[in-house]
């Protein structure tokens, strides 16, 4: 495995998307290459974050704790970055990401995004916009998701709801037919029209 990943594979990530060469090269120096065997764990959810990564190779699940379990809530694929939230909020990691194949990933420090802020105001900013885009994209895809699963569920409590009404219709009707002299003897009705001709 390299020491430090390819600059102009780095410039076609999302993370360094607008970067120059040299500033990928400048990146790829200071990165650390992690490698996961399935199962492997990133990091776990609560726990103090100082980097983000870029993932190389593999795939990876993002799980979240829920009622005493984790739950996968996704999937991380090859040249996504990720671990950029607690870059942003200063918060733990909201987030446990672990390996579900053989994965390679790139860590950067934050430390050295600091750097580059003291030394390269236009590579930072760069760097913090596609962030931020990447952070929109997620929030529109959540919000797609939400629509969507409310949408789901009124479908569900209007049929559920027809469902209902329509064994209640039957319910009567059965009822009815059950109690009705006619449908009990068929020759009554006949009987009747008989008397009345």
């Amino acid at each position: 495995m390299a020491i430090s990943p390819d600059p102009g594979w780095l410039a076609r990530s999302a993370l360094f998307g607008g970067l120059s060469e040299n500033s990928c090269c400048q990146f790829a120096q200071r990165m650390l290459c992690i490698e996961l065997k399935p199962g492997d764990v990133l990091y776990q959810e609560g726990d103090s974050a100082s980097s983000l990564f870029v993932l190389a190779e593999g795939k990876l699940e993002i799980c979240k704790q829920h009622n005493g379990r984790q739950v996968v809530m996704g999937e991380l694929k090859a040249g996504e970055f990720f671990g950029d939230m607690s870059f942003i909020d200063m918060q733990p990691r909201s987030m446990t990401v672990r390996a579900s194949e053989r994965a390679v990933a790139w860590q950067l420090d934050y430390s050295v995004l600091r750097d580059v802020y003291a030394s390269e105001l236009k590579c930072y900013t760069l760097v913090v916009m596609n962030i931020a885009r990447e952070m929109s994209r997620r929030l529109r895809r959540a919000d797609r998701a939400r629509v969507i699963d409310r949408m789901s569920a009124q479908l569900f409590e209007r049929a559920t709801g027809a469902r209902r009404a329509f064994g209640d219709v039957i319910s009567r009707i059965g009822l009815r037919s059950i109690g009705s002299p006619a449908a009990s003897n068929p020759y009554s009705l006949n009987r009747s029209r008989a008397a009345n001709s």
